[in-house]
């Protein structure tokens, strides 16, 4: 991949192998007796809004609405991705090193839960474009909704604000990834297969990786 390429890279089911909100859901749900329930249902919107069949703004709303989180839930959080790196990003992670000037991370996650993990890719905090919770104290309260991710069309706006200009390469897996080609329309769409395969959203995409191990190549 030529080194005038900037890299717009999803983080949930693409840098790490899960869902992180659909993880932080089944740590805060542990002693619920709807746990099970709640966790499927959880599961089921985040599907809707991976696909494009809702969009982000009412598919994070409705799943924060199942439970209630606190920092010790976060921390157990990050604990768990660190051990759901993909293994793929993992095994290139000199890579991710070598290019991390020209990666920007666009995400519908949460700050709080992506930093730690991309920094581990010497990702820095300042190329991480993600929502942020808001605490009373210990407790989450809730998310800045003045945060273009958390906006309808948040990936494609916070894309667009970067301003990016060359070769742009954007990665992931979701309807809201293969959005952001609306911001740049020259752009080539990677749908990344390692961990979950959507095929409405592959049948979108310029090409389609199965591992990272492809960043060695050309494009």
């Amino acid at each position: 991949m030529s080194t005038d390429t900037s890299y717009i890279i999803d983080f949930d089911s693409t840098l790490v192998s899960v869902e992180s909100l659909d993880e932080l859901a089944k740590i805060t749900l542990a002693n619920d007796p709807r746990r099970e329930e709640k966790i499927t249902n959880i599961a089921h919107i985040t599907e809707r809004g991976m696909i494009g069949e809702i969009d982000f703004p009412t598919s994070l709303r409705e799943r924060l609405a199942q439970f209630s989180i606190t920092k010790r839930h976060l921390a157990e959080l990050n604990a768990f991705l660190t051990q759901h790196i993909t293994p793929s990003a993992l095994r290139n992670a000199q890579w991710f090193r070598d290019h991390a000037s020209h990666i920007h991370i666009i995400s519908g996650g949460f700050t709080e839960c992506i930093v730690p993990i991309v920094e581990m890719l010497g990702i820095s905090a300042e190329h991480v474009h993600a929502n942020t919770f808001q605490y009373d104290a210990e407790r989450v309260t809730g998310v800045d909704e003045k945060n273009l991710l958390a906006q309808e069309n948040g990936k494609t706006r916070q894309a667009r604000a970067l301003a990016l200009i060359g070769n742009i390469v954007i990665i992931g897996d979701g309807m809201t990834d293969y959005e952001m080609k609306t911001a740049y329309p020259n752009a080539k769409f990677i749908y990344f297969a390692e961990n979950v395969r959507r095929e409405k959203v592959m049948g979108l995409a310029d090409d389609i990786w199965d591992s990272f191990d492809k960043v060695g190549g050309g494009l």
